[in-house]
């Protein structure tokens, strides 16, 4: 029962998280769009990803319980990937405001100060917190073995290559050479450690 409990909460989380990549490909792609529009953009930004959610957790619904292995100290490979994950989050706290994580950056720039964040954690990854996204979803991973655990992580890296491949375009068009030497020395996902 509890081995359940467990898996059902790494799919809804999943299920949330997967869908991140998808969000963000609702915004940066029509960054121009979103900010000439007249009312909060978010009225039509959240209710959708809401509804992605959704669609994602009915999707994976069927195999939310189907063990893809049956190892469990296979499950003691969640810890560094949540470690990792508390490291990225509270490490890089003061880099991730609610207003960046949200995007009022990007859909408000007359609003929120406009500058490249190079320093910290954005110093061995230009996106760090889709990182720590992706260490939350390979532990939820390890931890239930679950068919739709690894199916919605699959689903999260495939649209989150398309994802950095936007943004990146989006950044290079703000802030121009600053972030194109940025781009050369700094890894998009995989942090550098030297």
């Amino acid at each position: 029962m509890t081995t359940n409990v467990i898996d059902i909460a790494g799919w809804i989380v999943c299920s949330t998280y997967s869908t991140i990549p998808a969000f963000w490909l609702m915004v940066h792609p029509f960054i121009a769009y979103w900010r000439s529009q007249r009312s909060n953009p978010y009225k039509v930004l959240a209710p959708a990803w809401i509804l992605m959610w959704v669609l994602a957790a009915v999707a994976s619904a069927p195999w939310r319980l189907t063990l893809l292995y049956d190892a469990p100290y296979a499950r003691l490979l969640a810890i560094p990937f949540w470690r990792a994950t508390a490291y990225i989050y509270f490490g890089g706290q003061r880099h991730f405001s609610l207003n960046k994580i949200i995007g009022r950056h990007e859909l408000e720039p007359e609003r929120h100060d406009q500058h490249l964040v190079i320093s910290g954690l954005h110093r061995r990854m230009r996106h760090p917190l889709y990182a720590g996204h992706l260490c939350t979803m390979l532990g939820w991973c390890f931890l239930t073995a679950t068919v739709a655990t690894f199916a919605l992580t699959g689903f999260a890296i495939i649209t989150g290559i398309f994802l950095v491949r936007t943004e990146d375009a989006e950044l290079e068009r703000r802030f121009g050479s600053e972030f194109r030497e940025y781009k050369s020395v700094t890894p998009a996902i995989l942090p550098r450690f030297w």
